[in-house]
């Protein structure tokens, strides 16, 4: 979500919920136990794994809080700077090899089911967007070409958290026409940017970033080399995700192989790059105190694809702003989102 959407309440789209939807995505782990930031991101991975306590101090470690200090991120990754990808184990003697996709890959019409939920108890309808993949033609001459994802279709999904106002379906369908664009890249689709219709503001908008969010995760980096049940890598990138400017390292694993079709699981850890903030409702010099924001889920891939055929994925991202010693203001935002099969609620 934009800034100036962050914090903007439409009541008219709100619902009480006890209960988010199921997912198999298990809850995604705090950050201090997730992938780290430095250089040897694969090997600090299964040091984390292995319970070993990370030093922070050496740079081989989260940042404090979850916020890089001034400059630490752009030592790590430029505003500018490509998808970064380390394999961590190989896995297994029998291979496959998942090769960075062309244009040409990008393609389909997948229907994405996306389920957004505020703190413990608010919540967006669940909604099923429909989808058309497509090559953005060039501007200009020699221009990279976007990867567009764009919404064709809006539609309540059966299973809601509480009942939908009957308006709500009206203002829902605004978010139809809107666009996430990615960059492309030498491993793929990168670098989302939401490109939402004129009238989808406010809450609307969480549904997008959360589409955003869910096919930047579907959209699987290659492993630089060929890799065996067991065997993982880490996609080390910069990128805005839910609003916020974030270093992100998404580990993918290998769990089964069936001919060109690859399971794999999915550990997402996005940290802010930055502690300043203009959000709407917060007092202007405020920082970014604390951030958090982890996935997890599973997916399928196909060798060549640019979009897995199939996940489920569930994500949750926690911003508190204040100064040190002083109640700050949180803002938290829980993500759960699937297509093919296994489906979501349907």
């Amino acid at each position: 979500m934009s800034p100036t959407r962050a914090l903007v309440v439409v009541p008219l789209l709100l619902l009480g919920c006890d209960d988010a939807p199921k997912s198999s995505a298990k809850p995604a782990p705090s950050a201090d136990k997730g992938p780290v930031v430095d250089a040897k991101v694969a090997a600090a991975v299964a040091a984390a794994a292995s319970a070993k306590k990370l030093d922070p101090k050496k740079n081989d470690g989260p940042p404090p809080g979850g916020v890089f200090a001034p400059g630490a991120a752009d030592a790590l990754f430029g505003p500018k700077d490509g998808v970064k990808v380390e394999l961590g184990a190989p896995g297994d003697a029998a291979k496959v090899t998942l090769k960075a996709p062309s244009a040409d890959a990008w393609k389909g019409a997948p229907t994405v089911f996306v389920s957004v939920r505020l703190g413990q108890r608010s919540a967006l309808p669940s909604l099923d967007l429909s989808l058309g993949l497509s090559v953005e033609k060039p501007k200009e001459e020699g221009a990279a070409a976007a990867w567009l994802a764009e919404v064709k279709k809006v539609s309540l999904s059966k299973e809601q958290m509480g009942a939908v106002p009957k308006e709500a379906e009206k203002e829902l369908g605004k978010l139809k026409g809107s666009v996430v664009a990615f960059s492309p890249s030498t491993v793929g689709a990168s670098r989302p940017e939401l490109r939402a219709e004129k009238d989808a503001t406010g809450q609307l908008s969480l549904p997008l970033d959360g589409l955003a969010a869910s096919l930047f995760y579907g959209a699987v980096p290659p492993p630089p080399a060929p890799v065996g049940k067991g065997g993982f890598w880490i996609a080390g990138s910069r990128q805005r995700l839910n609003g916020f400017d974030v270093v992100t390292y998404r580990m993918y694993k290998v769990k089964e192989i069936d001919g060109d079709k690859v399971t794999l699981t999915l550990e997402g850890h996005s940290y802010a790059a930055s502690g300043e903030t203009t959000l709407p409702g917060i007092q202007k010099g405020t920082q970014l105190a604390q951030f958090e924001s982890t996935a997890q889920g599973e997916l399928v891939v196909r060798a060549g694809a640019a979009l897995a055929e199939s996940a489920d994925l569930q994500s949750v991202m926690t911003a508190v702003f204040g100064q040190e010693g002083q109640p700050g203001r949180a803002l938290q935002v829980a993500t759960i989102s699937s297509w093919g099969k296994p489906a979501a609620k349907k």
